[in-house]
């Protein structure tokens, strides 16, 4: 009787206006979405190469470790163009800096600005309204539409159980609406193949997967909320209106009352971070100045050594400057480094109070299966705030691993001129020495020789593996995390199936 029911379900579904305007909709807003993401993925990657290609090529021309400011980037994602997820608003590339532990990201990989300040189309946004509202469009009438045509009464008099009945209903409508977002998730899918050259690894075929799983769920939950509403009233109009309340929560209104009541939990101000720059920024000047003056250090530029970007030519003077220098810049720099420690532990307590917020924001919307798939489909994309946030704790580290390579060099104590200058100690230890030189670019100054005070002209650059590879591999899905949203909607879904078949078991079919 199962098989029977179900058949009969499937064929008066196939049949309706619902299931075509499901189909014509679906399929034309998801080719146009991954269309217009595929080629912005496209547009992204290339340029993330060609800043990559920059960034390297800028590298090649440094001259000494004190101009070391490596540019990382985080790769954009394939899978981004079924959930964008947080992937371009909160950044994408870090310049790691001696003086600052990283706190945030610039959007240097958003190619194109129009669809960047646009809302997010993708399959995610898809999902949430379009295959929840078909869901209950095809389904709100189940029982109170063959009600009021006398049907119902027909079929609960036949052999059978009414549980059958509804879980006959249940699957078909699961079915049916399921059925155009395949077919226009394969299409969507040829032409990311066919048309933009895009080829998945296996492990994001398996998230493709685990991504329609999810949406099947989704949707069958709906379908599950619409038989609800038709077996809580007598009339489809009821049934309908009882329908869309059951969407508005679930998707609008839920998860924005839970965002909002996550919201209200305090924050550290922004401003003391701001506040304890400026302090501290002036407290390290106040007694570097006073250091100088103490140790009556002989300084170029009264004491300025540009924190962060030393030019090398500046120290190529008098052997009592190398040796200055080198006592100035030794106590300012362990000065800076604590300074950017001292900031980044309120900074950090700032994120973490973040965190928590984001930890509330899940408890509150726990009964909401938008924002659960939402959670499910990013992960898998790797755009989630956990990537990013995997992203920039990369970041922190290569800092430390380069810090720690410099200390390991000695370029913060017994090696501190080769910091800042390609001269060896024995290079600059007399004044002859420092003569010499001084004769030399005066002489080639006076033959008009190009380039007599660029330092390339003296010394090769730095060696491209002089400092540490950056390891991070961006984009990658998170299976795990997603695995617990997609459990939550299939208890959702459960929770939504025995509760209707409760309502169903008590339906007056009269």
């Amino acid at each position: 009787m199962f098989r029977v029911l179900l058949w009969k379900e499937i064929r008066e579904h196939l049949m309706t206006f619902r299931f075509g305007a499901a189909l014509i909709t679906t399929f034309v807003l998801v080719l146009v979405s991954v269309w217009v993401l595929g080629d912005d993925f496209i547009r992204r990657r290339n340029l993330h190469n060609t800043l990559a290609k920059s960034y390297a090529e800028s590298a090649r021309e440094l001259l000494t470790p004190s101009q070391l400011q490596p540019v990382v980037q985080r790769p954009p994602s394939a899978l981004g163009i079924f959930a964008q997820g947080e992937d371009e608003h909160l950044g994408n590339a870090v310049t790691i800096r001696r003086w600052e532990v990283p706190r945030r990201a610039d959007n240097s990989l958003t190619s194109n600005k129009l669809l960047a300040s646009m809302p997010t189309f993708d399959l995610l946004t898809i999902f949430v309204i379009a295959l929840s509202l078909f869901g209950v469009l095809l389904s709100y009438d189940g029982f109170s539409g063959e009600r009021e045509h006398g049907t119902l009464k027909l079929i609960c008099a036949c052999p059978t159980t009414r549980g059958i009945v509804f879980a006959a209903k249940f699957v078909a409508g699961s079915v049916v609406l399921i059925i155009p977002f395949l077919l226009s998730f394969a299409s969507g899918l040829a032409v990311l193949n066919f048309v933009h050259g895009i080829a998945f690894t296996g492990t994001q075929w398996l998230s493709i997967a685990l991504m329609i799983l999810a949406g099947l769920l989704y949707g069958s939950l709906f379908i599950a909320i619409g038989l609800i509403s038709s077996a809580l009233s007598n009339r489809s109009s009821t049934s309908l209106a009882l329908a869309l309340l059951f969407w508005v929560l679930g998707v609008v209104v839920i998860p924005s009352v839970g965002t909002g009541l996550a919201s209200t939990a305090p924050l550290e101000p922004p401003q003391e971070i701001s506040r304890l720059e400026q302090t501290t920024s002036s407290d390290i000047d106040a007694r570097a100045r006073r250091f100088w003056r103490e140790n009556n250090l002989e300084l170029s530029s009264h004491g300025d050594s540009n924190i962060g970007g030393e030019r090398p030519f500046w120290f190529d003077g008098e052997p009592q400057w190398l040796i200055d220098h080198m006592r100035y810049i030794g106590f300012y720099e362990a000065l800076y480094q604590q300074r950017a420690d001292q900031i980044w532990a309120v900074a950090n307590r700032h994120i973490a109070r973040k965190r928590e917020q984001f930890g509330l924001g899940s408890i509150f919307n726990a009964v909401a299966p938008a924002h659960h798939l939402r959670r499910a489909l990013t992960a898998l994309a790797g755009t989630d705030y956990a990537a990013h946030a995997e992203f920039m704790d990369a970041c922190r580290r290569y800092r430390q691993a380069l810090l720690d390579d410099f200390r390991n060099k000695g370029l913060f104590s017994h090696n501190i001129n080769l910091f800042f200058s390609r001269r060896t100690m024995n290079e600059m230890r007399t004044r002859e020495q420092f003569l010499r030189r001084s004769e030399d670019r005066a002489r080639r100054h006076a033959a008009g020789e190009e380039g007599v005070y660029n330092w390339n002209n003296y010394w090769d650059p730095l060696p491209a593996d002089y400092a540490p590879p950056f390891g991070y591999r961006g984009g990658e899905p998170d299976i795990e995390n997603a695995l617990w949203p997609i459990t939550a909607i299939a208890f959702l879904v459960v929770l939504a199936f025995a509760i209707g078949f409760v309502a169903f078991t008590r339906y007056d079919v009269r």
